[in-house]
């Protein structure tokens, strides 16, 4: 805050981290804080995420292992503060972030791409549903992770956001130079993925993409093909394009022992 005695600064950022204890899901003292290795919210829109990033940046909370921010949804470009943190290295030890529900949209890509290096270097879990990624922000995360950004990923949920078949396009490819310990990828509810990607994804896979990949979830239209394969060979439409399409991932998937899921894993 502007203007402020640095006695006064101190009382200001104390109180704003006791209102983030308030707002564990597990009661937290300022001292239990400090030392924390997990952080859940208590309920939707219970934190500022300038407190929260502040306390990131200065180290206050930099034991914590696991951190749910799961609908907070402070408000369209207001959890920039958080991802500039976590882009500027804050919480080295953190392998588990849920940021589903926030109204991101591409910053949290943009700043991976910025920063491939430095940002979540330990994260195993990496949640983003309902973020409103397009596949812009799908090609700038994909050219971090083929550079090696979140070397340790080992799930990755894009559910429900805006990527379409580039933005798959460009996760498959990053899929042959990174995410070599990648064991999910969720990418269900995209609307905007056609049977196109699933030639795409079925490609990279022979090509030895995803090296631990062991599920793979879809949009469910597509997925509704690879699974009721029978009822279309019956209803003749083994010869459409997208059966094809279907058949030729499910054919892949299965020479490698990944399971297609109809829903996120």
């Amino acid at each position: 805050p502007g203007a402020l005695t640095e006695s006064e600064e101190l009382r200001h950022w104390h109180k704003a981290a006791r209102g983030l204890c308030d707002a564990s899901q597990v009661p937290l003292t300022l001292a239990r804080l400090r030392v924390a290795t997990s952080f859940e919210l208590k309920f939707c829109g219970s934190i500022d995420p300038l407190v929260l990033a502040h306390l990131m940046a200065c180290g206050s909370i930099g034991r914590l292992e696991r951190l749910d921010l799961n609908g907070l949804r402070p408000g369209e470009g207001q959890m920039g503060p958080v991802v500039d943190a976590l882009a500027g290295g804050a919480l080295p030890r953190l392998r588990i972030l849920n940021l589903d529900c926030n109204d991101i949209g591409d910053g949290f890509c943009a700043a991976l791409a910025a920063s491939p290096s430095r940002m979540l270097q330990a994260v195993e879990q990496l949640r983003l549903d309902e973020n409103g990624i397009t596949s812009e922000g799908a090609v700038a995360m994909a050219g971090a992770l083929a550079q090696g950004a979140l070397p340790r990923l080992a799930a990755l949920y894009l559910d429900c956001n805006r990527i379409d078949d580039v933005g798959v396009a460009a996760l498959a490819e990053s899929g042959k130079r990174g995410l070599r310990a990648l064991w999910g990828l969720s990418l269900y509810g995209n609307r905007g993925i056609t049977a196109a990607s699933l030639s795409v994804v079925a490609s990279a896979l022979r090509e030895g993409a995803f090296p631990l990949l062991m599920h793979l979830a879809l949009p469910e239209e597509h997925f509704a093909f690879v699974a009721e394969n029978a009822l279309a060979l019956n209803l003749g439409a083994a010869t459409s394009p997208a059966f094809r399409a279907a058949s030729e991932l499910m054919a892949a998937c299965l020479s490698r022992g990944i399971v297609i899921n109809a829903d996120s894993f």
